[in-house]
Parts: C-alpha cells; structure tokens; sequence
C-alpha cells in the first residue's frame, strides 16, 4: 500500500497539537518533526486553511485544535459512545459497580457515560462532571500516554488539589506513580477523589494503539476486594470496546 508521506506528517502533527497544552509554537513542531522550516510552515498554512486548526495570538504565535477538528472528533465520540454503551451496562451488572467512560479535554477528566449496576451506588460524578486527572483512575491511565513534560504542564496549570487525605499533591510523585501506570497497564484511585471510593481504570485504544477514553469501576472501599481479579476483568472488556473501534493486537 503506498503511503503519502506529506498527508501522515500533516495528521502526525495535528495529533501534536491536540495532545499539547496550550498549543504549539511553529519553532516547536519543527523541532519535534525534525523538518525544514518551509515545509512545517506549509503543512500549518493548510491546517489553517480547512479550520483543522486556530492561532493563538501572543508573543509568539501558537497553533491549536480548529472547529473542524473538533466536529469530527465529536463525531468520533458519539460512534464509540454508541458502541460502548452495552459493554458498560454488561461490566456494572458483573462488578456490581458504577461504571464510567471518560477523556480528558482541557486538563480536565469528563464523563462521557455512566451505566450502574441494579443496586446503585451513590457517587459524586455524572454525565459531563469535571474532575482533576491526578486523583482519579480515568485520569491517571489516558494520562499515560501523555510525555512526563505535558504532565508537569497540566499539573502547573491545573494544579492538585487535596480532595483526600490520600491524593497525591507533589508532582515528582505523581509521575512516578504515572511511571508504574504506563508499565501494569491499569490506574487506582485509592480513596483519592472521594474518601471511601475506590476506581479502578482501564484504558480503549484506537486503531493505531493510542489511548483515546478510558473506563473505570467504581465502588465503596473493601480492603478484602480483589483488585487483581477486577483489573483483568476490567482490562477485557476496554479491550473488547478498543476492539470495536478499530484496534487490532
């Protein structure tokens, strides 16, 4: 199959920007494309051009995710909202947990969709809540496909915020913990949202192996549960959506 060169750089670079807070700098996509000048400059004026992307005005110029970008990747979220939704129903009935489908936009974890199980446990999340990356399960496993320096930015901007006594405010120690995340394939929010709530997340992969959503199991702490067990429960069925949407072992 013959590939154009030209068009994979162009989506290589849209998929940069949109995975950078606060945008990137031309300077800064020549850099980590190692590309002439002239040629990432030609690739930006036609993002520019069909709306894939925006500038930013400032001291120096930064490109961001266009109105065009956005619609489709709206469209691309109701498609796999769609195809998740009986996975989601099916792993609370066998959790016995709330179970959630979430991204991360603007630094911030989203909820997407909520299935529970017949005997619902009350949590504080629902459908479009925003809650900080650094102490939730959603947060923590989409972060780690994140670089560690578009994580220190987050945390910079967004900060961390102590919710519980056991979230995790010192940045050095949260990317250690990402660290470990990125290596067992599964995040824990152990108490750190909420004071007695225990989330386990496991990450949905597009076609091209990137972490795009995540879901997560929500229940009231037991220090009995079986954590191991949920985590491989919980690992098929993000693999079985992942599956659905195009991802292939």
């Amino acid at each position: 199959m013959k590939i154009s060169k030209s068009i994979e750089r162009s989506i290589n670079i849209l998929e940069a920007i949109s995975e950078s807070q606060g945008g990137l700098t031309l300077g800064e996509i020549q850099e980590m494309f190692l590309i002439p000048k002239s040629s990432a400059f030609d690739i930006i004026q036609t993002l520019l051009y069909t709306d894939m992307i925006s500038v930013v005005e400032g001291i120096q110029k930064k490109y961001i995710i266009g109105l065009k970008s956005f619609q489709i990747g709206l469209s691309y979220e109701n498609d796999m909202l769609k195809l998740a939704k009986k996975h989601l129903k099916t792993l609370a009935e066998k959790l016995n947990k709330t179970i959630f489908l979430g991204i991360i936009k603007d630094g911030e974890v989203i909820y997407l969709d909520k299935s529970e199980p017949k005997s619902p446990i009350i949590t504080t999340a629902t459908l479009g809540t925003r809650n900080p990356v650094h102490c939730t399960g959603l947060g923590k496993i989409i972060l780690s496909r994140y670089t560690n320096r578009d994580i220190e930015k987050i945390l910079l901007e967004k900060g961390m915020p102590k919710r519980t006594k056991y979230t995790l405010t010192n940045p050095e120690e949260f990317i250690t913990e990402i660290e470990k995340i990125r290596v067992q394939g599964y995040a824990i929010d152990n108490r750190e949202l909420e004071e007695n709530m225990l989330c386990i997340s496991t990450p949905i992969l597009d076609k091209n192996k990137k972490i795009i959503a995540a879901i997560s199991a929500s229940g009231f702490y037991n220090k009995h549960e079986n954590i191991s067990e949920n985590v491989e429960i919980m690992k098929n069925f993000a693999l079985e959506i992942s599956r659905e949407i195009g991802y292939k072992l």
